[in-house]
């Protein structure tokens, strides 16, 4: 019976693994072999570039293990490597312990934006790829601007930023404007790389929707159609039609009174908190003008794009209504984003406390999620609305919008 000595086969593996080496005839002309273990990587190329594609190391790997590494990695004197980050991270998974390079003939940049640069133009060999050619461009000029200090040109991407991640500036900007205004689009076209949902696909369905978007019959006196005293009264009115709905009690078999409506689901809620500010702003608008047929309110079964009209105004407004998550994240949602004047109001969830603006805003504040559309919150802030109950702040550190709402004012 034989037996194995378990250390000896252990070093016999390392022996055969310290003798396995990626330099053959296919290899080009290199200055040194290294160990793999004394380089270290760019952070700027790792910014740069991301996770690997999957396919391109796969490719990579195979082209290794039959024919050797063929492209030495470039590599600084302080053994920072220039180019070759991925080859150098293939090596090492596939056990290789030394490779062949090529030292740097010139030294690093200084600046992040000028090594960013020579980065993306050292690896111009690598396949195409929407997501990391994308965040290239993104990254490069964000460097820039933090180098500058001023915003990054048009011009600066196209015959600059862009030719160096060998993306043309158009689709930078088609891909960019997917981001911010169809963001579920660009995801659909980045996780394939384009294969399923082509970005030139991806354009025309956001054009297409934006043709579609619809316009809310709209003139300037508009501007001034909601006040703050018909903001208080709705929402008063909603608080207080609330409370007398949720606690209508019924009788049950035993004879015992319960609230019928005690766990009502929260859409059906929503529909009437909506129906309650829509009736109630018209009203308290008709009364202020001694005229009950100045305003009227539309429900939704009447198929109008607006909620609340003005027939011998000829304008309207969209009413919309929702409760905010955590007490202060507005989550408004439309099904078709119009371009007109809207009434938003935004409860707590015990309706104590409300947020409500009023004006004018574009299709486009709304982005896609889905099958709906959110608010961009930025753009939202940006849209110059005016805040009768509560506020909005921007918190430029963060990138974010706050909400503050107001305590509801007796009416």
């Amino acid at each position: 019976m034989s037996v194995y000595n378990v250390s000896a086969l252990i070093k016999t593996q390392e022996n055969k693994m310290a003798k396995k080496t990626c330099i053959t005839k296919n290899t080009q002309k290199y200055d040194e072999v290294i160990s793999l273990s004394s380089l270290y990587y760019d952070k700027d190329n790792l910014d740069l570039y991301g996770e690997d594609d999957v396919n391109y190391i796969h490719g990579l790997d195979s082209s290794i293990e039959e024919m050797g590494l063929i492209n030495p990695p470039i590599v600084y004197d302080s053994n920072e490597i220039k180019s070759g980050h991925t080859r150098i991270k293939r090596l090492i998974a596939l056990g290789y312990k030394e490779a062949p390079i090529i030292r740097a003939s010139t030294p690093k940049p200084k600046d992040m934006f000028d090594n960013m640069m020579a980065l993306m133009i050292e690896n111009q060999g690598r396949p195409s790829n929407l997501r990391r050619q994308y965040n290239q461009i993104q990254t490069a000029a964000k460097a820039y601007e933090n180098k500058t200090g001023k915003s990054i040109s048009a011009n600066m991407l196209k015959t600059k930023i862009c030719p160096a991640a060998q993306m043309t500036y158009d689709m930078y900007k088609l891909l960019n404007d997917l981001e911010t205004d169809r963001p579920d689009l660009f995801k659909r076209v980045m996780v394939d790389n384009g294969d399923n949902l082509s970005p030139t696909v991806a354009k025309r369905l956001m054009r297409d929707d934006k043709k579609q978007a619809a316009i809310l019959p709209m003139a300037k006196i508009a501007d001034n159609l909601v006040q703050r005293e018909d903001v208080v009264y709705a929402t008063n009115a909603v608080s207080n039609a609330l409370n007398q709905f949720l606690n209508i009690q019924i009788t049950d078999r035993n004879g015992k009174f319960f609230e019928i409506f005690e766990n009502i689901q929260q859409n059906t809620l929503g529909a009437i908190v909506h129906e309650t500010i829509t009736n109630t702003i018209a009203e308290s608008i008709n009364f202020k003008n001694q005229n009950s047929d100045y305003a009227k309110a539309f429900a939704p079964k009447n198929q109008r794009i607006d909620d609340v009209s003005f027939p011998n105004l000829n304008v309207g407004f969209e009413v919309k209504t929702c409760h905010m998550k955590d007490g202060n994240k507005l989550l408004f949602t439309s099904g078709k984003p119009k371009t007109g004047y809207y009434l938003f109001a935004g409860f707590n969830f015990d309706y104590s406390s409300v947020f409500c603006a009023y004006g004018f805003m574009k299709h486009d504040v709304w982005k896609r999620a889905g099958r709906t559309c959110t608010l961009d919150m930025k753009k939202f802030y940006d849209a110059g609305l005016t805040y009768i109950l509560g506020d909005l702040k921007y918190d430029k550190k963060d990138n974010k919008v706050i909400c503050l709402p107001e305590g509801l004012t007796i009416w």
